[in-house]
């Protein structure tokens, strides 16, 4: 598992969104990207993943699919009452 910066800085904390990818690491011919959830307290939760082929899923689209997973696992961790704050950082969150 790779973690890769699909989503630009975070605006309100200046850090990089966070996705991992897997590029035919645990089965052949599959890729994957996923990004954390997270609730309230700002402890991850869960995660949210795609997965495809490799022949579908290429390197070439792996950033946008990575982009498009973040922004639903924002909008998910909103949904837990999630809110980044400058001051605050989520637990789990990669430097």
């Amino acid at each position: 598992m790779r973690q890769a910066n699909y989503g630009g800085p975070d605006i309100e904390t200046r850090r990089p969104r966070k996705a991992a990818s897997d590029d035919e690491e645990i089965e052949i011919s599959l890729r994957c990207v996923g990004a954390p959830i997270y609730d309230h307290t700002m402890r991850m939760v869960g995660a949210i993943s795609v997965a495809a082929p490799s022949a579908r899923l290429t390197t070439q689209k792996l950033p946008a699919f990575g982009r498009m997973v973040l922004e639903a696992a924002e909008e998910i961790s909103k949904e837990f009452g999630y809110e980044t704050k400058a001051s605050q950082r989520p637990l789990g969150m990669e430097h």
